[in-house]
């Protein structure tokens, strides 16, 4: 382990106004992934990353620039009509930068400064991406609590969440882990596998990776169900079972491809 920085986990920014702040930006397509209007503190799924925000009554927004958040989106133009429509009001129109992005600036209604922005000129593809040919699905009655719990507890990384924005739960999630997926939903009546709790199997880099999501799910209380060991077929591993009883085995055994 070097302790060099890997990524930026996530912006927080203060508020005010919740209900205010998560309207604006839900109207600009940000995906609302905790919290919500009455919250105190509330996170949007941005990419890989995370948008929070935290309530403080007292906040007043600066009378000077403190800097500003740059966050990438598929279609700046797009986004750009998106926000006039929802009575936004951007800082600028959408322009091409010399350091090579188009983009535009938004101010919230807590007076911090969002840069929504997009490079001009995208790397090619060389092969188009092909995702996991089998794929675990997962449903929760609280989905989005299994959600929060598989990020925060084994690392699992959020990138599609499709809520039903009638009662709140989940149609669709999918959570990447390493080279694959996990799809996530919410419990409904009827369904054909409302049989009982799932079984997934994550495999993890190394050893030490093993004993790092261990260390992490101990530090949230987990319910850890096999302790952490070496098995008869050569994997470093642990179980650990979820708030709903789905059982979670991260190892280190992966299958072999069979040649062709």
């Amino acid at each position: 382990m070097s302790g060099r920085a890997q990524s930026l986990s996530a912006v927080t920014l203060v508020t005010a106004d919740m209900a205010r702040s998560v309207e604006f930006y839900r109207s600009l397509g940000f995906s609302l992934l905790a919290g919500g209007v009455d919250a105190g503190f509330s996170t949007f799924r941005v990419g890989s990353s995370f948008l929070n925000l935290q309530l403080d009554p007292d906040w007043v927004p600066p009378s000077r620039v403190w800097g500003r958040a740059i966050v990438w989106v598929d279609d700046v133009d797009a986004t750009y009509v998106r926000a006039l429509a929802a009575g936004v009001s951007p800082l600028m129109a959408p322009d091409d930068a010399p350091w090579g992005e188009r983009y535009f600036h938004v101010r919230d209604p807590a007076g911090h400064e969002i840069s929504l922005a997009r490079p001009l000129l995208a790397p090619p593809a060389t092969d188009t991406p092909v995702g996991p040919m089998v794929t675990p699905d997962v449903s929760y009655v609280d989905a989005p609590a299994g959600i929060r719990w598989l990020h925060d507890v084994l690392g699992l990384d959020p990138t599609l969440i499709v809520p039903d924005d009638d009662d709140g739960s989940i149609v669709h999630a999918e959570l990447a882990w390493r080279g694959g997926f996990v799809f996530i939903g919410s419990k409904t009546e009827g369904e054909p596998w409302e049989l009982g709790p799932s079984s997934v199997c994550l495999a993890a880099e190394s050893p030490d990776a093993v004993d790092a999501i261990h260390a992490r799910a101990q530090a949230h209380g987990a319910d850890v169900v096999v302790a952490l060991s070496d098995s008869e077929f050569g994997s470093h591993q642990f179980v650990v079972r979820d708030p709903e009883g789905n059982l979670w085995v991260v190892g280190t055994y992966v299958p072999e491809v069979p040649a062709d």
